[in-house]
């Protein structure tokens, strides 16, 4: 299996971490074929079928809202935008656990408050991501393990590097 294009961006203060290359590609074709299928759909319409450009316009609708988040490191904390402007920030003196799934390969950092910022497989460089993320917090990891019948979870203690 081919790595996902590393795309995070580095700046002075911060770094990006955008979905894959992959992932965005995906998106504009999946935009690309539902439109298309609501203009077929609207010109090759049967009085059976009204209700199916209602249901092109609405998987076109809801496309923004499945497209994965674009993940900020800052100076000030962890920040999650989504395509549609809508923004969770946790600062780092709020981050109160952290939570790595090994059967999915997802990281979490939690608030305090229950506020959640997951980076998923969707996102490039998830070793970076959590390896920042432990560096700023030095809390310990709890690695959350798939069994057949229940999960287990194993507390990683943080360890400074030399």
């Amino acid at each position: 299996m081919r790595k996902p294009t590393a795309n995070n961006e580095f700046e002075s203060s911060r770094t990006t971490f955008r979905p894959s290359s992959e992932i965005r590609i995906f998106f504009i074709v999946l935009t690309g074929v539902v439109a298309g299928l609501l203009v077929w759909c609207s010109i090759s319409l049967e009085p059976g079928e009204w209700w199916l450009p209602y249901a092109c316009l609405g998987m076109l609708f809801a496309i923004p809202f499945i497209y994965p988040r674009v993940i900020i490191i800052a100076v000030e904390g962890i920040e999650s935008r989504a395509l549609l402007g809508s923004v969770k920030r946790i600062r780092w003196e709020n981050v109160s656990a952290l939570e790595y799934k090994a059967g999915d390969r997802d990281f979490a950092a939690l608030d305090k408050n229950g506020l959640k910022i997951v980076h998923t497989l969707f996102h490039v460089d998830g070793n970076l991501f959590q390896r920042l993320v432990r560096e700023r917090t030095r809390l310990p990891t709890k690695v959350i393990l798939r069994g057949f019948w229940k999960r287990r979870k194993v507390d990683l203690p943080h360890s400074a590097r030399k």
